[in-house]
């Protein structure tokens, strides 16, 4: 089943990409990169969800409804303020407003260089040690409006922990218990698969 749901997200990813590249002036704002990655994702995990668990504390209101694990600006862990724009939860936990997160993406949308993308990747990465969770997967991406060329692309994360690599492929792979990372342009994809968390430049 896990495998089934990170090829799931694969699959919405490469719709996602393939929309942006199209048209990457249709998208004025990270919200509307949202909107188009969680249509695609609820049109590929339709009909998964979980029963209510008897351990939530909500359990009595809850009983009878079914449990959509697809959530959008969910919190990181109880009592902090940051939150993932799009979360895959467990069904297991104390509360259903604080459920651990099995899948997280952090999304950047724009025209220059993204700098906080390092900073999307590290708290992905830092969730992950924290996590109570079997298997944790974050994705971090960045679109970019612009049309790019690679070498000054690579050129903006050189002195960081990012080391990108070029992909052509028309289909995009999740890389399970690991942080993926992509850049996507009209022209470009590039992506990095990373476990362990650096300290930020």
């Amino acid at each position: 089943m896990r495998a089934q749901i990170i090829d799931k997200f694969g699959k919405a990813l490469t719709r996602c990409f393939k929309n942006f590249k199209e048209n990457p002036f249709a998208f004025y704002y990270e919200e509307d990169i949202r909107v188009n990655l969680m249509n695609e994702l609820i049109i590929n995990l339709e009909g998964i969800y979980y029963l209510p668990s008897e351990k939530l504390k909500e359990y009595e209101d809850i009983k009878t409804h079914k449990l959509l694990p697809l959530k959008a600006e969910y919190p990181h862990i109880k009592d902090r303020i940051g939150r993932f724009d799009i979360a895959f939860t467990e069904e297991e936990g104390e509360s259903i407003y604080h459920l651990p997160v099995s899948i997280a993406i952090e999304l950047k949308l724009g025209l220059d260089q993204s700098g906080s993308l390092k900073k999307d990747v590290n708290s992905l990465l830092e969730y992950k040690e924290q996590s109570k969770t079997k298997h944790f997967s974050g994705i971090a991406i960045y679109f970019h409006q612009k049309t790019l060329i690679e070498e000054e692309a690579r050129g903006w994360f050189k002195d960081s922990f990012i080391r990108f690599e070029k992909t052509t492929e028309d289909t995009t792979t999740i890389t399970d218990d690991a942080v993926n990372i992509f850049l996507v342009s009209k022209n470009l994809t590039l992506f990095q698969k990373i476990n362990q968390r650096v300290t930020t430049k």
